[in-house]
This record gives C-alpha cells, structure tokens and sequence, in this order.
C-alpha cells in the first residue's frame, strides 16, 4: 500500500507522444537499384544447385494437381513488402506465392517445372528477376517439422490432452492456390477420416439452449445457429472451398496417426489443443457492499471467466449465458473475484487514484478450475463468443481473465488471439485480455493486452472505454500484434 496516490490517469486507453509531421513518401518497386549486386553472383550459383537438387527429390514429396510447396527464406535485409519474390515466382512459370511464412513465403510450384527454375535463377537478365534472385537466400520443400514451427512432433503430442479416443489437435489446411490443386488438397484431406483423424462432435453440442431453460430467446437463437453449422470436417471442406484456407480441430487417435496426418502434406500448421486456465486477479482487501440500488442504467462488461456464485453480486448481473463449463468443473472463486474487481475496482485498494465507476457484469462460464481435466475445443469457445456477443449488442467491453500454459510461437499469432480480434471487429466490441504476469507465457494477438499485477487499470479502462466512443474505434483499427 502507499501513502500518497499516484496521479490518476488522464488517457488511460491510448496516448500519442509523437506531434504529427508532413513527411513525403518515397518511391517504391524493384529497380536496377534493388538488386544486391555484391550477392547475385553467388545466389545465382546457391540458388540454381537448390532447384536442381529440388527437381531430383520431387518424386517423394506429396504432391496436389502435380504441384509440390517450397519455402523460400529471404535475406535479413531483404524482409520489406517490396522485395516480394512474386517476379520470379509467377503464374506465367506454374508458380504462385501462397502466403509469408516465418523468414520467407510458401510457395506453389509445379513440379516438372523445377528443373526450369534452376536455369531461369542461372542465367535470366530482367532486372526484377535479378532482384530477387539477388534477396532470395535458400529454397527447400516445405517439411513435416515445418508444421509444428519450434517443437517437435514429440513435444507436440506430448502437450495435447488426452481423451478416450485420442488427443485434440488444431490444424490449418495447406492454402493452396490453384483451383485443381486446392480440389485435390480437400479429397486427400476428407480421406484421412479413414481412421488418421476423428472430427470433433457438432459445435456446441455439450451447451444447454432447450426452451425449457432461462436462456433468453435471442440468445438461445444465436447460440443454435452456431450449433446447426454440422460436420467439423465439412465445414472446414466448404470454407476452404470459398477462401483456400481454412482452420478446424480434430482428434488423432494414435502418435502413428499423427505421423500420417503430417506426411500427407494437407498441414500447414498444428498445435495442441491448449486448455484455457485462469490468472491471478491481484490482491486487497476486499471491497464493501452493498452495491448501489439502481445498476440498470449502469454500463455492462462481459466477463468470460469461471461463473459467478457470490449472490452479492447477482444484483449487478444484467445477463448470464448458459455455461460452457459445468458448475462442478467450473473455477466460480476465481469468476467472483474477476467480476469483483469488474463491478467495484475502485474500492479494492488505494494504489491507484480511480473514479468510482461501477459496472453491470454478463456473467460467461468457459474456464475450468487448474485441477480440472475439462478442456475447452477452440472451435466451441469461439462459437460460443460469437452467439453471445451477437445476442448482447449493448456489452460493448469483454473481460478475458485466462491464458494457455504454452507460449505462442514468437513467429506466428495464435489461434485463439487471431480469433478474439476477428469477434471484436464483427461486433464492434474492446476486447481486455488479462493474460496474467508470468514470464514468458503470452497469448499473442491482434489487438491490446492488458497484462496485472495492475488489474485495476484493467477495470479502469473498461469503465472509461466504455465512455469514449473514439477509444472503441482506435482499438478496432489496431493491426499490429502485441505480446
């Protein structure tokens, strides 16, 4: 505790240091300036004995509408959006970019046509060619290893749960181009039902939404709309279909059948299926009730946590969803704490200097107690957040007191952060992850990340945001990931 209060926080969402300053921009493109001129030589001799090698191995490599999938690593200086290798690696030469990939891109080739490609890297002269001939460092199939991006296969199988008939893994489809490419890509991918995986249960199908429940109708409809999307498999096959890419979880009965499901080349990426724990809400002494009488004119914040049992705050619930979690698995101690500091932070302690800003609570019961052998599939929790975010237009600000036990690769945006950013832009909503204070454990994402042992800034920025309508906007127009 202190003796004097800091001073209180006059911008406490986002403040701009910088003056504004007319700048021009300079001119981009590839031009004969671009090319690394010291390095071509010698790439031109790297790169053309890779193809060749490449052109020999072909054979053992999976393969869709007779194209394979290379990764070409760029230079460290070499990284700017406008030394993209899309000259050398176009359409007119059975080749396409597919998408950036760690130091480099994914890229789809046809695979008689490598041999060329040796000769082209050898001899071509257009100056976008050279350029990045010049950029490009090394070119290799991507690999079974390439999938699990830092760990292992092992360490991988290792870290998913376990269920009766086998462990939940989250795997993004190859994104392939090609239309024949991508068909191929989704018939060998169906195939792999043939007992390498077992698609998850119909969405939803563990949650409560009969009509003879206290769920409210819009939300009850909004939740069974989640739950009639079907077959897992399928509704993976249909997005990929539109988009070329698509995400889904399924099970893996065996580590054999995880060897086969990664061999087959329709993975892009994959990772245990994480359970969603709890983090720590801070300390103080507990703040006085009674609350005030009237809340209902009160702004509401959504607190997806472990569920709330203290009747005394009952009186500043304006909703409740039906829990994702069952009450006995449920961590409600830890919920009752959250939704604590949610309605009433200002009175928990007098480390900082806050405005007596009360909130309404929706009360969303989707973490388990730490001991809990209940984990949460991915596809649900989304689902889930979609219908109820959808059914409570008037809860502008969420509360997300969880985190996983395994840190998102420093290279990559994880699944369930991508995800909660995706929600907040849908339905205009300033999402508030308090993803707890230990080191080196994040849950990366597109959007802002509050982090204790300040969770009173926490509730004070849901309380203020809440407020100014500009704060809403700046968040949803962040695009950058933060850790």
């Amino acid at each position: 505790m202190v003796d004097t209060p800091r001073r209180p926080l006059l911008n406490p969402v986002l403040r701009f240091t910088k003056d504004p300053k007319p700048e021009g921009v300079s001119g981009g493109g590839k031009n004969a300036s671009s090319i690394m001129k010291e390095r071509l030589p010698e790439q031109r001799r790297v790169l053309s004995r890779q193809f060749r090698a490449l052109a020999t191995q072909a054979a053992q490599q999976p393969r869709f509408d007779g194209r394979v999938v290379l990764y070409a690593s760029m230079f460290d200086d070499s990284l700017a959006p406008s030394y993209t290798p899309n000259d050398l690696f176009q359409a007119t030469r059975s080749a396409r970019l597919i998408a950036p990939y760690r130091s480099g891109y994914l890229v789809e080739i046809a695979a008689d046509q490598l041999g060329r490609f040796a000769g082209i890297v050898e001899s071509r002269g257009l100056t976008k060619d050279q350029v990045d001939i010049s950029r490009i460092e090394a070119v290799r199939f991507f690999e079974t290893q390439d999938a699990g991006g830092s760990a292992s296969l092992d360490e991988i199988w290792e870290a998913a749960p376990e269920t009766d008939v086998g462990r939940p893994f989250v795997i993004w489809i190859m994104p392939l181009r090609g239309r024949d490419a991508a068909e191929e890509m989704i018939q060998r991918f169906a195939a792999l039902r043939d007992g390498t995986i077992i698609p998850q249960p119909p969405l939803l199908t563990g949650i409560d939404v009969g009509t003879d429940t206290d769920v409210p109708v819009v939300m009850r409809r909004a939740l069974r709309a989640a739950a009639a999307l079907g077959d897992r498999i399928n509704l993976a096959m249909r997005t990929y279909r539109q988009h070329h890419r698509a995400r889904t979880t399924v099970l893996v009965p065996s580590r054999a059948a995880l060897d086969q499901l990664i061999a087959s080349g329709t993975v892009f990426r994959i990772e245990p299926v994480q359970p969603l724990s709890s983090t720590s809400p801070g300390g103080g002494r507990e703040p006085d009730r009674p609350l005030p009488r009237d809340m209902t004119t009160l702004p509401i914040v959504g607190v997806v946590d472990g569920g709330l049992t203290a009747a005394s705050y009952r009186h500043a619930e304006a909703w409740r969803a039906p829990p994702l979690i069952a009450d006995g698995e449920a961590d409600t101690q830890h919920g009752n704490w959250v939704t604590s500091l949610v309605v009433q932070g200002h009175d928990w302690n007098n480390n900082l200097t806050l405005p007596p800003l009360y909130c309404q609570i929706g009360t969303v019961q989707a973490v388990a107690k730490k001991a809990s052998r209940v984990f949460v599939d991915p596809q649900d929790f989304v689902a889930y957040l979609d219908g109820l975010m959808a059914a409570n237009p008037e809860t502008r600000v969420w509360n997300f007191s969880l985190n996983q036990p395994y840190s998102c690769d420093l290279e990559a945006v994880s699944a369930l952060g991508h995800d909660i950013a995706i929600l907040s832009r849908k339905h205009s909503i300033l999402p508030i992850i308090s993803i707890g204070n230990k080191p080196g454990t994040r849950l990366c994402s597109r959007l802002a990340t509050a982090r204790p042992p300040l969770p009173l800034v926490v509730v004070f920025m849901m309380t203020t945001a809440i407020r100014q309508a500009s704060a809403l906007s700046v968040f949803a127009a962040l695009d950058r990931p933060v850790c």
